[in-house]
This record gives structure tokens, C-alpha cells and sequence, in this order.
């Protein structure tokens, strides 16, 4: 029988179960899920799987899914995208500002492609980066 979430944890901390193990229990379930659809070839999947694993500091995992997602959609910018999120999340600035660029220069390539807030998104994230590294 699955704990209540206001009962006492089960662990012993003598916190209520959904301020203690249940977070963690949640966030395994989404990886799970995300770890079974591995061979995801969408594009919106692979880039939404990069992001949950960024937000996990899953950050090995994060960084085949952009590789998987450079391979498979060579013409999009959602690799360097998220490889910069991936490196900002790590603190490596320099690196996501060069991955910031990049996915910034495709965008700028292909108006037709790319929404306009999705560029100025991007210039914003540039310009963020470029403070972090020349403050």
C-alpha cells in the first residue's frame, strides 16, 4: 500500500512523506519515463527530455540526449540550445556563450523558420552570458 502523502515518512525523519522522500520518488518516476523512451527520434521530445535531464543535473544523460539531438536534426538549433542551457546549469559560461551563439546565428539564418521571440529569447540569453563572463 503506497504512503499517504501527509503520513510520516517512511524513512524515519519524522517529516510528513511529501516534504521528505516524495519529491525524490516523483522525479525518479519522470526519469524513469524518460529513460524508457530512450530511442525518442521527435524532435519536441528529445529537446523536452534534454531539458528534464538538465533540471535533474543528470548531466551525462543531458549531454548524449543533445547529441542524439545534433545528429538526428542537424538543421535545428535545439542542440545548441540546450547544450548551452546544459553548460550554464554547470557554470561553464564560456562554453554555453559559444552553444548561445550558435543556436542565436541559426535562428538568425532561418527567419522564416524561427519565431521572432524565439530570437530575441536567444539574444537575451547571449547577452546574459556575455555579463556573466566579461561582468
Amino acid at each position: 500500500m503506497p504512503t499517504a502523502r501527509n503520513a510520516p515518512c517512511p524513512c524515519g525523519s519524522g517529516r510528513k512523506y511529501k516534504k521528505c522522500c516524495l519529491p525524490g520518488k516523483e522525479e525518479n518516476e519522470v526519469l524513469k519515463f524518460a529513460a524508457a523512451s530512450l530511442v525518442e527520434t521527435d524532435l519536441d521530445g528529445l529537446s523536452n527530455r534534454a531539458n528534464e535531464l538538465i533540471r535533474a543535473r543528470k548531466w551525462d544523460e543531458a549531454e548524449s540526449v543533445c547529441q542524439s539531438l545534433r545528429e538526428l536534426f542537424p538543421a535545428e538549433l535545439d542542440a545548441d540550445d540546450r547544450l548551452a542551457q546544459l553548460r550554464q546549469a554547470q557554470g561553464n559560461y564560456p562554453q554555453a556563450l559559444t552553444f548561445a551563439q550558435a543556436a542565436l546565428a541559426t535562428a538568425r539564418k532561418h527567419p522564416e523558420k524561427f519565431d521572432p521571440e524565439l530570437v530575441t529569447d536567444l539574444e537575451e540569453q547571449v547577452a546574459f552570458l556575455e555579463s556573466k563572463i566579461n561582468p
